[in-house]
């Protein structure tokens, strides 16, 4: 705002500067349909570069300008669907410094919260669908419970799967709660005797030595005959020092 004196009266001339800041622009990648890490980081590179020149059209606005030049980005980039391999073999860093090179970004914001794998997709679609979500909110119970029948079907004990996840799913809890270990142990073990006892019929212990033998008479030492004693002319000659 500037003000002026006009023919012995006092105006005004207001004038609006836009605010400069930095521009902020945001790439979304749906990792659904690619079946391995290569597949999904050539599919990333082609949807980066074909992005590079709305991204620079984007950094041109008045506000993003600094002395007439375009403003370096910060790039907000969301990953979203299901990842079709190991969430360890999917390397966020690499794909965010790509696209940081790509687009001269100052800086990339990687965002994966909402992705989801395919195992624990499938997982859900196996609980019954009523199952699945209580109160609009994903039940996590029913999805844990569904974790534990699928580590006992691929066990030894699948032919009680059930029996076994519910096992498995005390200890859980157990554990949650910050319960002595020795008590989990014993819980799972009682469990396990329970429900497979030919198992523990057909344990074997193998000890070299009596476990119930007296200690000082293992440590005594045996006494020798006399037709075992040195004879005279064997025992070592008596050295004395003066």
């Amino acid at each position: 705002m500037r003000a002026a004196l006009v023919g012995g009266e006092c105006s005004f001339e207001i004038a609006h500067h836009e605010t400069k800041r930095r521009p902020y622009y945001r790439i979304e990648f749906d990792v659904t349909p690619h079946d391995s890490p290569g597949e999904l980081e050539s599919a990333f590179r082609e949807q980066i570069e074909a992005e590079v020149g709305a991204v620079q059209e984007y950094c041109q606005q008045p506000k993003y300008t600094a002395e007439g030049e375009p403003r370096r980005p910060i790039l907000d980039l969301r990953f979203t669907g299901t990842l079709q391999f190991s969430r360890g073999d999917f390397r966020t860093d690499e794909l965010a410094a790509y696209a940081e090179e790509a687009c001269d970004a100052l800086y990339v914001q990687e965002n994966a919260g909402g992705i989801r794998t395919a195992d624990v997709q499938q997982l859900i679609s196996e609980i019954d669908e009523e199952d699945v979500f209580k109160d609009g909110q994903l039940n996590t119970a029913a999805l844990e419970d569904q974790v534990f029948e699928t580590i006992a079907k691929e066990s030894m004990y699948a032919e009680k799967a059930e029996d076994v996840a519910d096992i498995l799913g005390n200890a859980h809890e157990m554990a949650q709660a910050e319960e002595a270990v020795e008590d989990i142990s014993d819980t799972v073990s009682s469990a396990r005797r329970d429900l497979f006892p030919e198992l523990a019929d057909n344990v074997v212990v193998d000890i070299d030595e009596d476990p119930f033998r007296d200690e000082e008479e293992s440590d005594a030492p045996e006494e020798s005959s006399d037709e075992e004693r040195p004879a005279d002319d064997d025992r070592p000659e008596e050295v004395t020092t003066q």
